[in-house]
């Protein structure tokens, strides 16, 4: 037994050393790959000059290069509140829109609310401290940049000089981050209030089906629903849409093309959100992420998809438009990652409808981050993250196009394998750079957004 045992023993070091050998080649060829993406990066970024707009655009001009055959330009933000995205969303915008001619700007927040922020960049009423603050969802409307952001929409569109104006879009779920969905039936009271200017006997009979279950059309009230009325709430919203859909000549002619439109899609806005609802599971006890939430994921990034491409119909065959959310929704990539391990299987993004409808027609630029300054958490970089490569590239701020014919061997391998990619100041998603994404925007340092008073 002594020999048998010192023989086995002897067999279990030698597999070991073995083992250890092949990890250790590994982690060597990982470090030349990583190598390999940092030297030719490092020969292929393009440095930008600031975050901050206005000034010479010289820096910008190899987006143009880039994207030149978009319809549709994503830009992603790692994390909700940071400064530097959205003040580089603010400058990429204005380039675009002065530069290559997009047309409009949509983000992720509720369609319904930011029907106001567009009547005002058009020429409405009111300021656009007040007019974000009401008609942006998730926080987003107390950020200074989107402030910024509809008022040179806005005086953009009062200069007689453009004669194409240019449109703002909300494409989220409506009410998000309201005490979930607390106002859900936002969606559902506008379809109405339209129908009630063009067709007042319609609406009224619409309203009385709805009206006993529309304070429950929310994340907490709506399992309260017996089976019997969730399906007279589903069968009302499509009621909505059919007579919106069969009266169409008549309601635009009471009113007007672009009210019919908006009335339309804020009755599919309802039915997405009670899609949403009906898959959308309980809170644990615990505070965890239940199992099936991707089910709801699924629901809210397959409805942002279908919100933009409605978008891109409005603005017409010759229409560009902007898209800004965060990296893990613009991305087409399933959802991977630390947050999302509790799922019984991966949630599809946004970025993954969009790839499969436009094509080439797309084209996403995710922002990285290595540093976040003080006041946002704080969080250890990893040295194996896209991150960690980018910050070694150089310059604290570029763009770099990723698939790239002039790409190294070792950078085109390194590039196709899955990596760490910082999101939400503190924790990551697990990415393939060169399928989710065509470019990467590089932000050195993080600091927290203006909040206005």
């Amino acid at each position: 037994m002594r020999s048998l045992f010192h023989g086995r023993t002897g067999m279990f070091a030698t597999a070991a050393s073995v083992l250890l050998l092949v990890a250790c080649n590994g982690q060597g060829s990982a470090q030349q790959s990583s190598d390999a993406f940092v030297r030719w990066a490092t020969s292929h970024a393009a440095p930008i000059r600031t975050e901050e707009a206005g000034g010479d655009e010289a820096d910008l001009r190899p987006l143009e290069k880039m994207a030149r055959a978009a319809r549709v330009v994503a830009l992603g933000e790692p994390a909700h509140g940071a400064h530097e995205p959205l003040a580089l969303r603010n400058r990429l915008f204005e380039f675009l829109v002065e530069r290559m001619g997009f047309t409009a700007i949509a983000i992720e927040s509720g369609l319904s609310e930011s029907q106001r922020v567009q009547k005002f960049v058009l020429g409405g009423r009111g300021t656009a401290r007040d007019v974000v603050r009401h008609g942006l969802t998730w926080g987003f409307g107390e950020l200074d940049e989107n402030v910024a952001l509809v008022q040179w929409m806005h005086d953009y569109n009062a200069n007689p000089a453009h004669s194409r104006k240019i449109r703002f879009y909300g494409i989220d779920l409506s009410s998000g981050g309201d005490a979930a969905f607390g106002r859900a039936r936002v969606t559902i009271d506008a379809a109405l209030s339209f129908l009630e200017r063009a067709d007042t006997a319609s609406a009224n009979g619409m309203r009385a089906k709805l009206e006993p279950y529309l304070d429950r059309f929310s994340s907490p009230g709506y399992p309260k629903l017996a089976p019997m009325d969730r399906d007279r709430v589903s069968a009302a919203i499509d009621g909505i849409i059919s007579m919106l859909e069969r009266e169409r000549a008549t309601l635009v002619t009471n009113s007007s093309e672009a009210d019919y439109e908006w009335a339309l899609r804020n009755a599919e806005s309802a039915r997405q959100l009670d899609a949403f609802f009906r898959v959308e599971p309980p809170p644990t006890a615990d505070g965890s992420m239940p199992p099936t939430l991707y089910r709801a994921m699924n629901v809210r990034d397959s409805s942002m998809a279908a919100n933009l491409e409605w978008v891109l119909a409005r603005e017409g065959a010759q229409g560009r438009v902007m898209l800004y959310a965060h990296d893990a929704h613009v991305m087409r990539s399933a959802l991977i990652g630390p947050l999302w391990k509790s799922f019984a299987r991966p949630a599809t993004s946004m970025g993954v409808h969009l790839g499969q409808e436009l094509g080439p027609s797309l084209f996403i630029i995710a922002t990285s981050s290595a540093n976040n300054a003080p006041g946002l958490p704080q969080a250890t970089l990893d040295s194996s993250s896209v991150d960690a490569a980018l910050a070694r590239v150089g310059p604290p701020l570029f763009l770099l196009k990723l698939r790239s014919a002039e790409q190294s061997a070792g950078a085109t391998s390194w590039l196709a394998e899955r990596h760490r990619f910082r999101i939400n100041f503190d924790t990551y998603i697990e990415v393939v750079p060169d399928s989710a994404f065509d470019a990467l925007m590089f932000v050195n340092s993080l600091t927290r957004s203006g909040a206005s008073p």
